[in-house]
């Protein structure tokens, strides 16, 4: 942690960005880096693909680009919670010739595509980044303590999944303190939804198939017609009581691809799935993106994840 917060105080500037589709983990990241750095009077700024509708409320968010101003000047990237650089979510044309990359992630497949690494089995990226503050001596402001405590709330599902510790109630305990506001957090979160996530819903159930004597549960979702509703199907066909395994195919027909997400509830391994097919993640929650289209695309996966129940 020293080390990593030597190289940010010595940057002439840094640009925060996590993976292609932010979730709340990497989104949240940045913007609470921003405000230690703000603190550390080090230049720095946010560039995100997308900003999630969900995390608009968090301090900052109005204010994360998606191209870099030509007056920005920067010797650092911070890439947060992605574990390949192919997933960086990266302006096209963007050099880091002469630029440092430092890649701070949870993911334990993390490829170490930095020339700094720091990689941790914590619950999110936003229980790793929490002690930098302590070790700057730079107290936690209400506007980082709500950006931290998103980061862990959501990369834990609401504190409801497997990878949730004893650290992670710490972090989300020194956040409160601080001042993060926890049923605001919990309604953007979860209980924040539009029309269109209704009409997904209805389509997500209508295309819900079984297999392995209902043990994996799939379902097909039109991202084309959804766009950022679709995350959202793998939350709700997970809870089906007999599955251990859910799998949600997101398909970008038009430009033939389908990004599968996979989740598990005890144990099954749903990374070594996500592995066969190039992608990655965490044991009980990864993902990847297939060339092609969710007709062939959807057997292949379900085959491969049937024959290791087997």
């Amino acid at each position: 942690m020293a080390e990593l917060l030597g190289m940010l105080s010595q940057a002439r500037g840094v640009l925060l960005t996590t993976h292609k589709d932010p979730d709340g983990d990497g989104f949240s990241c940045a913007l609470a880096m921003q405000e230690l750095l703000k603190a550390r009077g080090v230049p720095s700024l946010t560039v995100t693909q997308t900003v999630p509708r969900f995390l608009e409320f968090l301090p900052g968010a109005s204010a994360v680009c998606h191209t870099v101003p030509a007056d920005f000047i920067y010797t650092l990237v911070l890439a947060l919670d992605c574990s390949r650089q192919e997933r960086l979510w990266l302006l096209p044309g963007l050099s880091l010739e002469g630029r440092m990359l430092v890649n701070v992630d949870h993911h334990m497949d993390n490829s170490n595509y930095g020339q700094f690494n720091l990689v941790d089995d914590a619950a999110a990226t936003g229980e790793m980044i929490f002690p930098l503050w302590q070790q700057a001596g730079v107290p936690l402001n209400q506007a980082a303590a709500t950006c931290i405590y998103t980061a862990v709330f959501t990369d834990t599902g609401g504190f409801r999944y497997s990878n949730t510790s004893a650290r992670t109630f710490e972090v989300a305990q020194a956040c409160v303190r601080a001042g993060a506001p926890v049923a605001e957090v919990a309604l953007c979160a979860y209980g924040s939804r539009t029309r269109a996530d209704f009409e997904m819903l209805g389509a997500t159930l209508s295309s819900l198939e079984t297999h392995a004597d209902g043990k994996v549960v799939s379902a097909v979702i039109d991202a084309d017609r959804y766009g950022e509703s679709a995350r959202e199907a793998i939350d709700f066909i997970r809870d089906l009581d007999t599955a251990e395994v859910a799998v949600a195919f997101r398909s970008y027909h038009s430009q033939g691809y389908v990004k599968v997400n996979l989740r598990s509830k005890r144990f099954f391994n749903v990374q070594q799935v996500a592995q066969h097919f190039g992608g990655g993640g965490h044991v009980r929650a990864s993902g990847v993106e297939i060339p092609g289209f969710v007709e062939a695309v959807k057997p292949k996966v379900i085959d491969e994840i049937v024959r290791r129940f087997a």
